[in-house]
Parts: structure tokens; C-alpha cells; sequence
């Protein structure tokens, strides 16, 4: 049972970081969102994503909140690494419908936490609200800049994008399997 369900850092990148994330990331290179390795199921998940190394200057700062809000949230997940970086887009009717972003075990590890990190001022946009079950009709990322992260387990969706477009930064860390 879980006490707390997310750590939400509301806000705490710079409006200049985020625009200068978004501005050099080669976005004509993005493709369209699957949902595993080889399905593109637009009624499920319509968008485009760019994977960045995990490295780079947004890699590291997810990273880094995934650790605190584990520890904040007392979650204390045991992770050994983090995914690359999933740049993704979404305009003109652009979603994620409700799902979850752990699977099965795969030689005993598997996604423990998620972390999704607004890019752009939710000004430039409508719709394309992130939701969490829990919490439905609730925009969890509702600041430029804010990072949210969760328990992967967790269901969530995005709502679908009537205008502009909603940029986001997502990666999930892995560790031994549930039990």
C-alpha cells in the first residue's frame, strides 16, 4: 500500500532550460509513438517521441529527481538504472490513453519508477492534461518546468491535444522485480 503516490516538483526548471531543451532537440528526426517495438495503435497513443541519451543535461536532472522522490516519498525502491530519455510531441489530437508503464519481469528487473518532466508553458496548448487515476481530471503537470514521478504501476494518461503542442521529457527507472 502505498502513502504517498507522487512526488511532484512543481515548477523548478527554468522556463529558459526548458525552451533551450526543446530548441535543440532535432525534433524532424522524432517518429511516431509506438507501443512496444513494432505497433503504432493511434487510437491508444498519438504522438511523435525522439530518444536522448541519458546523459544529456535533461537526462541527468531526471535522474537525479527520480533518486529524491524515491527517498522523499519513502518509496525506496531499489533502482539500478534509468531508460534513455523519451522526447515526445503531441499536437493535433495527440494522447497517450490509460495505461501503465511497468510490464512483466524480464530476467528479474523491471520498471519501478516513472518520471515526466513538462517542457512548455501549458499556455501554448490546450488539452494534453497528465492525469493519474488516483487523481483523475487532475493535471499533474500543470507548470512549465515541473517534474512529476511515480510509481510506474500507477495508471495515467495524457489527454488528447486540441491546439499547439505539449512537450515532454520521460524516462523510468528500473530495479529487481516486485515481489
Amino acid at each position: 500500500m502505498l502513502n504517498v503516490y507522487y512526488q511532484l516538483f512543481e515548477g523548478i526548471l527554468s522556463k529558459e532550460f526548458c525552451e533551450h531543451v526543446i530548441a535543440t532537440i532535432p525534433w524532424d528526426k522524432s517518429t511516431p509513438a509506438k507501443l512496444d517495438e513494432s505497433k503504432v495503435k493511434e487510437n491508444q497513443r498519438k504522438g511523435n517521441v525522439y530518444w536522448e541519451e541519458l546523459f544529456s543535461p535533461i537526462g541527468c536532472i531526471a535522474q537525479c529527481h527520480i533518486n529524491v522522490a524515491n527517498s522523499l516519498a519513502e518509496w525506496n525502491y531499489p533502482v539500478n538504472y534509468c531508460e534513455r530519455i523519451q522526447m515526445s510531441s503531441y499536437s493535433d489530437g495527440g494522447h497517450y490513453d490509460w495505461h501503465i508503464d511497468s510490464f512483466a519481469p524480464k530476467d528479474g528487473i523491471q520498471r519501478k519508477l516513472s518520471c515526466s518532466i513538462q517542457l512548455n508553458d501549458p499556455e501554448e496548448y490546450k488539452g494534453g492534461e497528465l492525469e493519474l487515476e488516483i487523481e483523475p481530471g487532475k493535471n499533474l503537470l500543470a507548470k512549465q518546468g515541473s517534474i512529476l514521478v511515480f510509481p510506474s504501476f500507477l495508471k495515467h494518461r495524457v489527454q488528447p491535444v486540441t491546439s499547439g503542442t505539449r512537450y515532454a521529457a520521460v524516462t523510468w527507472a528500473y530495479g529487481p522485480a516486485f515481489r
